[in-house]
């Protein structure tokens, strides 16, 4: 993608906007004004802390006998003039990735079946497995398919640097 954002030290809610800016900058009447945006775990505890930091949990006048069970913010979406983009944590993000986000623009993204390999179709496949109660077999159901992204220029990466 040509929407490539490196920052450095914490992610701060200036780097994401301006990440965030860049991408939506090239969305016109193609792109759309909705994103995903897939991080890894340091980067979505980054968003988290600053949304905890900016906002905070206050009882109304009427509530002061309120017992709050669970507190803190859960960043799932960022509204900006542009468009809005939701968060989705990705576990796949791991190791050398929890640093790492992709911005995904929702019309852009088509699946696609993987290549055939030596055991044939990975369209579709069948695999029996470990013996259950019901019939003594169990079927494992493949489907494999990848991502063709065709408007990378509605897209970008926001990455850590070194």
């Amino acid at each position: 993608t040509t929407n490539v954002s490196p920052y450095t030290g914490a992610l701060t809610e200036a780097q994401l906007r301006a990440h965030l800016k860049k991408v939506f900058r090239k969305t016109g009447t193609i792109g759309s004004n909705r994103k995903i945006h897939f991080c890894g775990e340091n980067q979505m505890e980054d968003i988290e802390k600053f949304i905890n930091d900016k906002y905070e949990l206050r009882q109304s006048p009427g509530d002061a006998n309120a017992v709050f069970k669970e507190i803190g913010a859960e960043a799932k979406s960022f509204r900006m003039f542009s468009g809005v983009v939701t968060f989705v944590w990705n576990p796949i993000f791991d190791g050398k990735y929890v640093d790492y986000g992709f911005t995904i623009d929702e019309e852009s993204v088509l699946l696609r079946h993987m290549n055939n390999d030596k055991k044939g179709s990975r369209k579709f496949r069948m695999r029996e497995t470990t013996p259950d109660s019901y019939d003594g077999t169990e079927t494992e159901l493949l489907f494999d398919v990848g991502i063709d992204l065709y408007g990378e220029m509605f897209c970008g990466k926001l990455y850590k640097s070194a």
